[in-house]
């Protein structure tokens, strides 16, 4: 068994929206790209960006995603760029998962 102690948080750009939770960074950047559908060549993930905090024990921002997406309208293509801002933050309660 192993239990859930933080949970990761992706927010928009503005950090009023959040998109999605996830147990670890890997399964949070997964969601995302699922979210965006890079597998299904309508986007492209750019990378992470981790924060560089003086005082990273006291700060709950990790860093944040960068997606690149198409935005199809009528005749016209754009490439929109979001930025995904990543929190890490305690869970409660502590949920015990059994493998």
């Amino acid at each position: 068994m192993s239990r859930v102690k933080v949970t990761y948080v992706a927010m928009d750009l503005n950090g009023y929206k959040p998109i999605m939770t996830a147990s670890t960074l890997d399964e949070l950047k997964g969601g995302l790209d699922e979210y965006y559908a890079v597998g299904k060549g309508e986007a492209e993930c750019w990378g992470f960006y981790p924060t560089e905090s003086k005082y990273p024990d006291v700060d709950d921002y990790q860093g944040y995603f960068t997606y690149a997406w198409k935005n199809v309208t009528r005749d016209e293509v754009m490439v929109i760029k979001d930025k995904v801002k990543v929190y890490c933050v305690d869970y409660y309660p502590h949920t015990t998962y059994e493998i």
